[in-house]
């Protein structure tokens, strides 16, 4: 599969991971899925994929604080970060914001919303 095309998504959910996975992969995405903010990390460092899908709530930090950690490294700067969760709030969009989400996604997900947020992002509007 083209780097191009490489997405990680980073959600203890297993639920969410396939249905992620479906839904991108039907649209001839490349999905990779980690289960908690660790190994996520070490499968960036791996993977090098073009966007990350990325839940709030896991088990071991969460998604706030490793968007953060990713724009404080160079590498990670600019790369594409969705965060997508169960929080609707305002102000739960607002921290996602300023760790440094690139977008905000709710669950339950629509997958045409998503693949179309996908498909912005990774065509390089950031």
């Amino acid at each position: 599969m083209p780097q191009s095309k490489k997405i990680l998504h980073i959600d203890d959910d297993v639920l969410h991971q396939r249905l992620v996975h479906e839904i991108l992969t039907e649209k001839q995405f490349s999905v990779y899925t980690a289960g908690d903010a660790a190994e996520g990390y070490e499968m960036l460092e791996r993977l090098r994929p073009k966007l990350v899908i990325l839940d709030i709530q896991m088990p071991d930090i969460d998604g706030y604080t490793l968007c953060r950690r990713l724009r404080q490294e160079e590498m990670w700067a600019k790369l594409p970060v969705l965060m997508l969760s169960v929080y609707r709030s305002p102000e739960e969009w607002r921290l996602g914001f300023e760790a440094g989400a690139t977008d905000y996604l709710t669950k339950p997900i629509d997958g045409d919303v998503l693949i179309e947020r996908v498909e912005y992002w990774m065509a390089g509007h950031f």
